[in-house]
């Protein structure tokens, strides 16, 4: 990833932290970006204060920890927005690193300020699995159509005219 850090930041490698969690990953057989065939799976990685979803590398990283030794729940929060909503994480549990990225831009007074700089700020948090955190409502995995995109009406009108022969069910997505 390569981001300079600055002396006030820990000297804990972050990148080579989830190089590492990926590297243990694939050793175990597990391949983190591909998808299981499994109906029953629960959605991208979310936060559950704020209902979105985690991007980037925070959608890898979480992904594998849910893969690796959590249940079909997404929901993650930090420490702050479990106390937030009265709920507590439980003793001794271990959360997982999420990064934040964000390209700032500054524009530099004493020049002129004709011409903006720009620097990026990385800043790493810990969350916790909706499993770690005790008081959290029970998780309720939305029905396929719950959701607006998932099934446009406009679906099944493309479905038709493509003429395709199109077969439901089975453990596997293929194509011939």
């Amino acid at each position: 990833m390569g981001f300079r850090k600055s002396a006030s930041v820990s000297q804990r490698d972050h990148e080579q932290d989830i190089t590492n969690q990926i590297v243990e990953a694939l050793e175990a057989g597990i391949i983190p970006w591909r998808r299981k065939w499994d109906q029953g799976s629960c959605g991208v990685p979310m936060n559950v204060t704020t209902g979105k979803a985690y991007r980037g590398i925070n959608h890898l990283v979480m992904g594998l920890a849910q893969a690796v030794g959590f249940n079909n729940d997404p929901r993650w929060c930090s420490y702050r927005q479990a106390q937030v909503k009265g709920w507590q994480v439980r003793k001794g549990e271990r959360g997982t690193m999420i990064v934040f990225f964000e390209r700032i831009k500054k524009w530099d007074q004493a020049e002129g300020g004709n011409e903006p700089s720009f620097y990026q700020l990385l800043k790493c948090s810990t969350v916790f699995h909706a499993s770690q955190v005790q008081g959290i409502p029970d998780y309720v995995r939305p029905e396929l159509c719950a959701v607006a995109w998932q099934c446009p009406d406009a679906l099944d009108v493309i479905m038709v005219n493509s003429k395709a022969v199109i077969r439901i069910g089975g453990a596997q997505a293929f194509s011939s």
